[in-house]
């Protein structure tokens, strides 16, 4: 949420963060390996759920 905020506040001239495209490519390369894990963990759950009893 906080990036989404932060970029629109940046398209729309508010935010003047002459640094701004590198903290925002920094902040997304550190949510990815987040995100991976939570796929992972959803696929496995999936695939748990999948297996008969």
């Amino acid at each position: 949420m906080y990036l989404l905020r932060v970029t629109l506040r940046h398209d729309l001239g508010v935010e003047v963060d002459p640094h701004f495209q590198q903290t925002r490519m920094q902040m997304l390369a550190a949510l990815n390996p987040a995100r991976n894990n939570l796929d992972q963990l959803l696929s496995a759950e999936r695939a748990q759920a999948a297996q008969p009893d």
